[in-house]
């Protein structure tokens, strides 16, 4: 028995041998942020061989990044590679598939200007380059927060 099939042939008949691996099903998570951990779950790769019958080998199968390795995109392409190799004997198959990362977006460099009114308190500041949504600011004393004052948000004008 090997993994689980009774190997039979008849005198002169040729062995059942591996032909390929492809992927039945791609598995559930296809698209990640940069960095995030490669899952695999609803992976599904099936093997073909020569007599034309085909099996499930996915839990037998060597991925390159592994199960959980960071997804990076290397290349620039906005995707990653994933290799997928199962060797039976002295037969090795293999296949890829890509998942797809996105990059986190680098946040504007803005520069600003400020003033500190002593009278009523107020810490000023004023966008003076950059790219920003609002420029105009002021920090609350009371809250102790930041406040946008007057400003146009770029995409709604």
């Amino acid at each position: 028995m090997y993994r689980g099939r009774r190997l039979v042939w008849e005198k002169g008949a040729e062995p059942v041998t591996l032909n390929g691996i492809y992927i039945y099903s791609p598995p559930s998570t296809t698209s990640y942020q940069s960095g995030d951990a490669l899952d695999l779950t609803g992976l599904l790769v099936y093997a073909t061989y020569s007599d034309g019958t085909e099996e499930d080998v996915t839990s037998e199968c060597v991925f390159t990044p592994a199960e959980g390795d960071p997804v990076t995109d290397s290349t620039g392409s906005g995707y990653q590679r994933v290799d997928v190799t199962y060797s039976e004997g002295s037969i090795t198959a293999a296949t890829d598939f890509d998942v797809e990362v996105r990059q986190e977006p680098e946040p504007p460099e803005i520069e600003l200007s400020y003033s500190y009114n002593s009278s009523t308190g107020t810490l000023s500041f004023e966008e003076t380059e950059g790219v920003g949504d609002y420029q105009d600011w002021a920090f609350d004393d009371a809250t102790q927060e930041l406040v946008l004052n007057g400003g146009q948000d770029e995409n709604n004008g």
